[in-house]
């Protein structure tokens, strides 16, 4: 397969993707692809956070929390090509907090890379990944309503993790 054809393949299979589980494990395999490390165990978590604040990461955790009113507002206003490539992207940008990268800008710059070597300069992650959020949401529309709130915890996300009790 061609480095061309495996973008067309990844694309159509971000495509695909009907839940984040399908979504994450086309990130997992960016990640080992591009930097050989791996981690399973993760937990994902949708929950109201403050508008400056897509998701986050928390050192040292096993959480991954994304704003569940921005990725309502995502979905609002975006086909599944954009709403996946959202998801894609954010949980990237958290997978790499995960992996020990710590440095904001590193972890731009390295989701930045990943998005277009494994998807391709227009596809619309990559465009996320240089542009942000703007890019999916129309300029001047305030995508937060609310901030706090229940967490809700998605089940099934990381089917690669190990369960202990049988």
């Amino acid at each position: 397969m061609t480095y061309i054809d495996k973008r067309k393949s990844m694309g159509k299979r971000l495509l695909a993707c009907r839940d984040f589980a399908c979504v994450f494990s086309l990130v997992r395999e960016s990640v080992k692809d591009a930097l050989g490390m791996d981690r399973s165990g993760l937990i994902l978590a949708l929950q109201p956070l403050p508008e400056n604040l897509g998701a986050f990461h928390t050192v040292g955790s096993n959480f991954i929390v994304i704003n569940r009113t921005l990725l309502g507002r995502v979905r609002a206003e975006n086909g599944r090509e954009t709403i996946n490539s959202y998801i894609y992207y954010v949980l990237l940008h958290e997978y790499l907090h995960s992996l020990g990268f710590l440095d904001e800008d590193e972890v731009l710059g390295l989701s930045s890379r990943i998005c277009i070597d494994v998807l391709g300069e227009g596809h619309p992650a990559s465009m996320i990944a240089r542009h942000g959020i703007a890019s999916v949401i129309p300029a001047g529309m305030r995508p937060f309503e609310e901030s706090g709130g229940d967490m809700e915890i998605v089940l099934d996300f990381d089917p690669e993790s190990t369960s202990y009790i049988g």
